[in-house]
């Protein structure tokens, strides 16, 4: 039963949610206070998420039945009743509405927005080409921004911008992953694939663009001693970028996009360079 717990929970999706700890890497105010509420924010996140998961399998257990390996989850393949299911989404529903208690009115307001911007996607935004790109990308954008309103910590310009072009570029890639595995991604079908491939591409290289444009700007200077060093952090991130998308021609990526660089070597040494790299700057 736990394992079942833990799949329709979808837990292995709660690495995404590591994106709420970049407001504060970046703004090189890491101390014990902001990482114990940045964890509890984590948590508070991750479990609201798994309830608009498990609602999502919900309302979607007919049409996941039918998908190749979506009617393998818990739901769709009677492994948990949908009564427990939901049951089990309120508590998640409650737990995070406790964890978020301590936390300011913008924090819990982009909890809500989180919640009903998914909640509309399910039920139909998903189905208009474009729209559902843009919120694709937002899903990603809104966990840095839910960080920095742990922490109180105002967005830059240039990581809000680089984040939605950075998103949309992965975002067109988990619908193309899902055109490859069966043929169609909501509104889109394989003659669709040029035009994606077209967005995500440019969307990827516009966000480099746009942290060349940061790293050339006055405020870097005032926050690196040795910003000089950001020029390597940029061609990691181009290459990181053009590797992505080489996987994806590959055939090499098979889910989420995020989650595929989360768990992919090659991925997980750039990354650690680059924090290395970045750390070296500051």
């Amino acid at each position: 039963m736990f394992i079942t717990i833990v799949k329709t929970s979808r837990i292995h999706q709660w690495s995404k949610n590591i994106l709420l700890f970049v407001p504060l890497v970046l703004s090189h105010s890491i101390n014990a206070v902001f990482l114990l509420k940045i964890v509890c924010a984590f948590f508070a996140f991750s479990f609201l998420a798994s309830a608009i998961y498990i609602m999502n399998d919900v309302m979607d257990k007919k049409k996941d039945q039918l998908h190749p390996t979506k009617k393998k989850r818990p739901i769709a393949s009677h492994d948990i009743t949908t009564p427990k299911a939901l049951l089990l989404g309120s508590v998640y529903v409650c737990i995070s509405a406790f964890l978020s208690l301590p936390f300011s009115l913008h924090f819990k307001l982009y909890l809500g927005v989180y919640a009903v911007l998914n909640i509309a996607y399910s039920m139909g935004l998903k189905k208009i080409p474009i729209i559902d790109l843009l919120i694709l990308a937002t899903f990603y954008t809104i966990r840095i921004i839910i960080g920095g309103a742990a922490i109180n910590i105002t967005l830059t310009f240039w990581l809000m911008t680089f984040s939605m072009f950075w998103f949309l570029s992965l975002s067109t890639i988990k619908k193309l992953v899902d055109i490859e595995q069966t043929g169609k991604a909501s509104s889109y079908d394989r003659n669709s694939q040029y035009f994606m491939t077209q967005i995500g591409i440019s969307s990827g290289f516009s966000s480099i663009i746009v942290a060349c444009l940061y790293i050339n700007s006055p405020q870097v200077h005032h926050m690196y001693r040795k910003p000089q060093l950001l020029w390597i952090c940029l061609i990691m991130l181009l290459f990181w970028l053009l590797y992505i998308w080489y996987s994806l021609n590959l055939k090499k990526i098979n889910k989420d996009p995020v989650l595929f660089v989360l768990e992919d070597k090659v991925s997980l040494i750039t990354m650690a360079l680059l924090g290395i790299v970045g750390f070296l700057s500051v």
